[in-house]
């Protein structure tokens, strides 16, 4: 039809050729400037191309970024839920169940909180991540330990938001735990320090070390379910936990991330 290409697309444009003098364009003339014309429609429909990838690029980030803001916002709404029916709680053993709940589904809020304020969709800055998460596991344990101070110690680095989860969680599972048995609760009893160190290791690795200077950990608590937890974590990014401790007291964490390793 008219209007239409070959192909029955409307076309890019037209291209036209004048001449000084009067003349007859000759079928090589015809040929050459047919080549022409097609040389120049391909480069403008990858441009057109170029220009659509982009847009539909820009329109996933969008996207994907909304809903990191989604999932920030039903997290914390989780949090809020499971924090009311603690103050609700009365028994001691629902209580602290409860607030197990609330403290990972918070360190999940947080990195995608950082995700979001930093607009970047699959890279996380980790060490700024689990300062956040153990300083706010510190703030929300002020009434029961006033006087454990937390030592930082990390490298500006970045990770994949698939691996910063689980190190989060390792990160508030082991300060809970250090909260919870490393240091006395009685006034006096409750001084100490926990440490946490991330540092850069061969082939491009990551290490993070943690550690509290407390009684250490009791035989009888190493099965427990945030020890577990924690073992559990580290399956998932395709390594293996190191426990230790100095001169038979404190605990100390250390787990070795390979960029990208996650197990399948």
């Amino acid at each position: 039809s008219a209007g239409r290409c070959a192909d029955g697309r409307p076309p890019y444009g037209v291209l036209e050729v004048d001449s000084r003098r009067p003349r007859h364009f000759s079928s090589d003339d015809v040929s050459f400037l047919r080549t022409y014309a097609n040389m120049l429609a391909a480069a403008v429909e990858r441009l057109r191309a170029d220009d659509e990838v982009r847009t539909r690029a820009g329109d996933n980030e969008r996207l994907l970024r909304e809903l990191q803001h989604r999932v920030k916002n039903n997290l914390q709404v989780i949090v809020g839920l499971v924090q009311l029916q603690l103050r609700r709680a009365t028994e001691a053993e629902t209580r602290e169940a409860l607030r197990a709940v609330s403290q990972r589904v918070d360190a999940l809020r947080l990195l995608h909180d950082k995700l979001y304020v930093s607009g970047e969709v699959d890279r996380v800055d980790l060490g700024a991540y689990l300062a956040e998460v153990a300083g706010t596991l510190l703030r929300f344990h002020e009434e029961d330990r006033t006087r454990v101070r937390l030592v930082l110690e990390v490298k500006d680095m970045t990770v994949s938001p698939e691996q910063a989860a689980p190190l989060g969680l390792m990160v508030n599972e082991f300060i809970t735990n250090s909260l919870k048995y490393a240091f006395g609760s009685v006034p006096g009893e409750s001084e100490g320090t926990i440490g946490l160190r991330l540092e850069s290791a061969r082939g491009g690795a990551v290490r993070l070390t943690l550690w509290d200077d407390g009684r250490g950990l009791p035989l009888e608590r190493s099965g427990g379910t945030g020890m577990r937890m924690i073992d559990g974590l580290a399956r998932q990014l395709a390594t293996r936990t190191e426990w230790g401790s100095g001169n038979g007291r404190g605990a100390r964490l250390s787990v070795l991330v390979r960029p990208g390793k996650r197990a399948g």
